[in-house]
């Protein structure tokens, strides 16, 4: 099994971030879906990304599109790819949503994204 930090910095699709004149709170809801690195399966669920527009900048969200596309292909468990979104994004929380084996999952981080030490 692969450890969160394998994937950090490893985007497939690079995030950009844009300047902004709010301070606000921004909430991103999408699907999500990824391969499921116990089985051959694909998982199909549902992400929310609560962001903060600090300091004049936030994430553009066509290269944040195009970045949770890119996990299509890759093999991760749900609480790895919920834990790196967030790393990632430098999201204030990632909460991610499943249905698998014949239940409903809920992944999410803490208030603050996990640390992470290269």
């Amino acid at each position: 099994m692969s450890h969160p930090d394998d994937y950090i910095g490893q985007t497939l699709k690079p995030l950009r971030w844009v300047q902004v004149k709010a301070v606000v709170d921004i909430t991103i809801c999408r699907e999500l879906r990824h391969l499921c690195s116990f089985t051959d399966e694909v998982d199909h669920g549902r992400v929310e990304i609560e962001l903060r527009s600090a300091h004049g900048w936030t994430t553009e969200l066509h290269s944040l599109d195009e970045y949770l596309r890119a996990w299509a292909d890759i093999k991760i468990s749900h609480e790895e790819l919920t834990d790196v979104i967030a790393v990632d994004t430098r999201a204030v929380r990632v909460t991610t949503y499943w249905r698998t084996a014949g239940m409903e999952v809920v992944c999410s981080t803490s208030p603050t994204p996990a640390e992470v030490t290269p």
